[in-house]
């Protein structure tokens, strides 16, 4: 059974991984230390990834929200103006 959310799993990983020394490690074996160091930065660069994804469309999302409000903003205007210029040509006839 899936115990952990995806996004759990790095960090679950991560965590047990730092409870393990370098050192220790690569007096055990060399391949097995080479093999670890690539499994760490493996997962320090996905965690870079996924924290880069977030805020970029975070970002994303405040700039569409920003959009929205000067469109609605822009539409409100013209409508306001529009209404001025009927008015106006009602008087006039």
């Amino acid at each position: 059974m899936d115990d952990y959310i995806a996004y759990q799993k790095l960090a679950f990983l991560r965590k047990n991984l730092e409870a393990i020394e370098e050192e220790r490690v690569e007096e055990f074996s060399m391949v097995l230390a080479k093999i670890y160091r690539w499994v760490v930065t493996a997962i320090e660069l996905r965690i870079e990834d996924v924290q880069s994804r977030r805020n970029h469309s975070a970002f994303l999302r405040y700039e569409r929200e920003q959009a929205i409000k000067e469109d609605a903003a822009r539409t409100e205007k013209r409508q306001a103006a529009l209404e001025e210029k009927q008015q106006e040509h009602e008087a006039v006839q």
